[in-house]
């Protein structure tokens, strides 16, 4: 096949009725001379799967709350510490119910909402994939909403091969989940709302430690 799509012998194959359509993938092992890269890889980068934060390099900062936000930090991470979140989980499915805790944190810019992610990591000890939400859209149809899903299949990934379930961080949630388009005009409309959809389908069975930042929390959807 390869020796007749590089010769004059392609056009006596060709019919009116034909049309053939070649993946990405099959055309670059069939001609690798053309060097195509396959979808989503078009900028030089391999799809999101977040970036991992060993809880041994994140570095202790003391972390000043008024009064109520103490008390909800410091109830979290007392749930967050690994006796109490494996007992907390068993029970919940003695309840069938879905084991994971999905937390959002929202405030003022600068008030210390990614930090006290970090500091909740460091203090149970548990890693943190951190999600950089520009980097989850691509210009090819498809590609974002199969980015997300990597994000989720690669966090389930790091969770079974670590000791302490990690915690996956999206900063700026807002950016991601914002308020769903009811009349969709244009491909990006569409986007949008697949993406939040695979979301609201992953958080449905999600077994993990999801914690989201926003400091626009009445731009995210209800």
């Amino acid at each position: 096949l390869r020796k007749k799509m590089m010769g004059r012998q392609l056009i006596t194959m060709m019919r009116p009725e034909w049309i053939f359509t070649l993946t990405t993938k099959t055309i670059s092992e069939l001609i690798p001379e053309l060097n195509i890269k396959e979808m989503g890889e078009s900028s030089g980068k391999k799809r999101n799967t977040g970036d991992i934060v060993k809880c041994c390099d994140i570095k202790t900062k003391a972390m000043s709350y008024n009064a109520k936000e103490q008390e909800q930090v410091e109830e979290l991470r007392g749930l967050l510490e690994n006796e109490n979140y494996s007992d907390i989980k068993e029970r919940m499915k003695e309840k069938s119910m879905v084991g994971g805790f999905s937390c959002l944190f929202y405030g003022a810019p600068g008030t210390g909402k990614t930090e006290t992610a970090l500091q909740l990591a460091k203090q149970t000890g548990r890693d943190i994939m951190r999600v950089d939400i520009s980097s989850i859209r691509d210009s090819f149809i498809g590609e974002s909403e199969k980015n997300v899903k990597a994000i989720f299949d690669n966090y389930r990934a790091l969770a079974k091969k670590s000791k302490l379930t990690p915690i996956l961080l999206f900063n700026e949630a807002d950016a991601l989940i914002g308020k769903r388009i009811n009349h969709e005009k244009h491909s990006t409309d569409k986007m949008e709302n697949a993406m939040q959809n695979i979301i609201l389908q992953e958080m449905e069975v999600f077994e993990g430690i999801l914690i989201a930042t926003t400091n626009l929390e009445h731009h995210m959807d209800d």
